[in-house]
């Protein structure tokens, strides 16, 4: 379903690959049915009524004129239909770029996340990209450790990590600023209970949004240290 962000850049609308299948092959065409689900995601993020129309008609018409590039830029995920904080002002709404959204993490090879020792996952903003690395019986045997860290090279805006133990509690990691880091842990027997672990990150005006949903936890076993380390945002 289409959903609405922001980054530093500017308005992002994420669109997955079946409604740009079925928009692009619509009668209709596609701006009808981007129209109807754009409009409550802006609404939810806080933009306002006016702006909000404005936003709408200019998705709609971009995306009936350049359905060709917005296809192109589908490589089987969907795109990021991105509009500039600095059209707004100018008045420049046709100014949107649409990039390549990149596959969500799970099963690769198959294999869940989990069971690799390394790797990098992207999140719901194009911006975003962060490397885990998992330490396998580096502490306590009786407990799994989550990391969040910021890499010196990133902007260090705040950024937090929900770590629930799937039986109705939960806790945030929070680091703030370049080259920090912070972590929190769960007993052993916690991680298995099909909970999802939150990221979020402070976007427009410090406002916290949620970036991924990162589940698939089986893999993780007894005594792993668990470490991921946003490297651009």
């Amino acid at each position: 379903m289409a959903r609405v962000a922001t980054n530093v850049v500017g308005i992002v609308v994420v669109l997955d690959h079946e409604e740009i299948d079925t928009w692009a092959k619509g009668a209709a065409g596609g701006g009808a049915g981007l129209s109807a689900l754009a409009t409550p995601a802006l609404t939810a993020a806080g933009v306002g009524g006016p702006i909000t129309a404005i936003i709408v008609a200019a998705l709609a018409a971009y995306f009936a004129a350049e359905v060709w590039l917005i296809l192109e830029c589908d490589k089987g995920n969907g795109v990021y239909l991105t509009l500039p904080w600095i059209a707004i002002p100018l008045g420049q709404w046709w100014f949107i770029v649409p990039t390549t959204r990149p596959p969500d993490p799970g099963p690769v090879g198959g294999y869940r996340w989990s069971d690799r020792d390394t790797g990098t996952i992207y999140t719901e903003d194009g911006a975003d990209l962060i490397n885990w690395t998992i330490s396998r019986g580096a502490v306590d045997p009786q407990a799994v450790e989550f990391w969040l860290e910021l890499d010196p090279a990133s902007t260090g805006w705040r950024k937090t990590i929900n770590m629930p133990d799937g039986l109705g509690s939960s806790w945030d990691i929070v680091a703030d600023g370049r080259g920090t880091s912070a972590y929190n842990a769960l007993w052993a027997d916690q991680v298995h209970n099909g909970q999802t672990l939150t990221f979020r990150k402070a976007k427009f005006l410090g406002v916290m949004w949620d970036v991924l949903g990162l589940g698939d936890l089986a893999g993780i076993r007894a005594g792993d240290r668990v470490t991921f380390r946003w490297m651009k945002d």
